[in-house]
């Protein structure tokens, strides 16, 4: 038409019909087109979990009543390996790492965690997260024999999906040589790799 037209912006989720507090469709609730010219309308999308959501989007004229709509369908997928952890700790001492995980929902959530690859790594099966805010989880890591090691550990949540972190793990033997005479003491580490050869500089 060659007057400005104003559209009410209505927003839908179609699937999945329950409301789910993981995904957000937001945009501006009004649009001003002039007359014989378009305009663009950004949609901002936000999920937390994978998955298929469909949405429709409508168009209304509320003094005329025409209207049009669009169907918009966004595919989630996993978000994949968050962060890669590298820790080292000496044979039969254990370290501790602390893992930050936010909760954007405003509910409590709770995580499960899973461990593969390792038997190495010590962490609670459960995890709760405040709502709007950020929790610490912490674990351990005590090595049993030297080497290098790669584990994973995965968050899971129905509300939040899954997080997936890797540990890379090195693990060494810690010798202490004390030397009599007029020689200072001194203490030397020596890796010892998964072949077994070990070298000590002096």
């Amino acid at each position: 038409l060659r007057v400005p037209q104003r559209f009410i912006v209505i927003r839908e989720i179609l699937k999945p019909d329950r409301p789910d507090p993981a995904t957000n469709l937001k945009g501006f609730d009004y649009i001003d087109v002039p007359g014989l010219s378009e305009r663009e309308y950004k949609l901002q999308f936000e999920a937390y979990k994978e998955g298929n959501v469909h949405s429709k989007i409508t168009f209304k004229n509320e003094q005329s009543g025409e209207f049009q709509f669009y169907f918009v369908t966004y595919k989630v997928s996993a978000a994949g390996v968050i962060d890669t952890i590298k820790l080292t700790a000496p044979v039969r001492q254990s370290v501790s790492y602390t893992i930050p995980l936010f909760n954007p929902l405003s509910v409590s959530v709770t995580l499960n965690t899973q461990l593969h690859n390792s038997t190495e790594i010590s962490l609670l099966p459960t995890f709760t997260v405040p709502a709007n805010s950020e929790g610490l989880f912490s674990f351990e890591y005590m090595p049993l024999k030297a080497g290098r090691s790669e584990a994973k550990i995965v968050f899971n949540s129905i509300d939040l999906g899954q997080y997936i972190y890797e540990v890379c793990s090195f693990s060494f033997i810690f010798i202490s040589l004390i030397f009599n005479g007029n020689k200072s003491p001194k203490s030397k580490l020596a890796c010892v790799h998964k072949r077994g050869h070990t070298l000590t500089t002096i």
